[in-house]
């Protein structure tokens, strides 16, 4: 799924095969939470899309979800993290929300 659900959901050329694979990777995602990788980046990535398309409050859970399974997997120090919490702070900078996003 992970590699199916790949591409850049910032890139609109990519968003007819990924709106396609969005329930199925948000299914995935729902029942995979052991798993960290590929499991959170393909969470992030749906998360991506799902702001992309402006529905903030599902992208957010996403990715607090995949930011929460990389720090329990591996410790905050891990790349994975500094990606998730990225996405996260560009999300709630999106939103007007620059406050938490400094944290």
């Amino acid at each position: 799924m992970n590699a199916a659900f790949g591409g850049d959901p910032q890139d609109v050329r990519s968003w007819g095969r990924l709106d396609l694979l969005a329930p199925q990777a948000d299914a995935v995602a729902a029942h995979a939470d052991g798993l960290a990788e590929p499991t959170a980046g393909l969470m992030s990535t749906l998360g991506t899309l799902l702001q992309m398309n402006a529905l903030s409050t599902r992208s957010e859970l996403l990715k607090r979800r995949a930011l929460a399974l990389v720090e329990a997997s591996y410790g905050k120090d891990h790349p994975n993290v500094t990606r998730d919490l990225n996405n996260l702070a560009q999300l709630l900078q999106a939103t007007n929300r620059l406050g938490e996003a400094n944290r």
